[in-house]
């Protein structure tokens, strides 16, 4: 079994052609809040819904299953993380944002 949110046409000249692929059908807002609900709670999906309406990126990738589970996940053991106001930022994260800012 390989789980990949790639798109398929990536791995058509690979190693994983052999496989059957399936593509996942993308999440409406009305799926994202019940899963986001059901992971969080409703005080905590509030919260996890306005950050995810101010950030077209997370947005995005709310759509898809697999990185709306990573994303929750995230926003679940650290919730300032997604709106970029964490204070536990780790050393080698704040060197990559400074290096990509110049």
């Amino acid at each position: 079994l390989v789980v990949t949110s790639r798109d398929s046409r990536q791995l058509e000249n690979s190693s994983f052609s052999r496989f059957r692929r399936v593509r996942v059908l993308q999440l409406d807002k009305r799926q994202i809040t019940a899963i986001a609900t059901h992971r969080l709670g409703s005080d905590r999906c509030a919260l996890f819904l306005d950050q995810l309406h101010a950030s077209p990126a997370l947005r995005r990738m709310a759509v898809n299953p697999l990185l709306l589970s990573v994303t929750l996940a995230v926003f679940d053991r650290e919730p300032s993380v997604l709106r970029g106001g964490s204070n536990k930022q780790h050393p080698e994260a704040s060197a990559t944002r400074v290096q990509a800012t110049k």
